[in-house]
C-alpha cells in the first residue's frame, strides 16, 4: 500500500512502530509504544533466529493479547 511507503528500508522496529502509527493504521496516539512493548516482551526482535513452531506459538500468544487490548480499549 503506498501509505506505508515510508516503512521502506527501516530496519529499527522501535522506528517503524511510530511510522505505521504515522501513517494511520492505528488512531491510538499510544500505538507506538503499545505495539513497541509487545515486541520487547515477547523478544520479536529475535524472531528470525528461532524454530517456526516456536514463532508460531509467540505470534498466536500475540494474537491473543492484541485481542485483550481492544477489548480492554472498547
Amino acid at each position: 500500500m503506498p501509505q506505508y511507503m515510508p516503512l521502506w528500508g527501516v530496519l529499527e522496529y522501535k522506528e517503524a512502530c511510530r511510522i505505521i502509527w504515522e501513517c494511520g493504521y492505528a488512531t491510538d496516539p499510544n500505538y507506538p509504544q503499545k505495539l513497541i512493548e509487545l515486541i520487547e516482551k515477547y523478544k520479536l526482535f529475535e524472531d528470525d533466529s528461532i524454530p517456526i513452531k516456536e514463532r508460531d506459538e509467540k505470534v498466536e500468544q500475540i494474537a491473543k493479547r492484541v485481542e485483550e487490548i481492544k477489548k480492554l480499549n472498547g
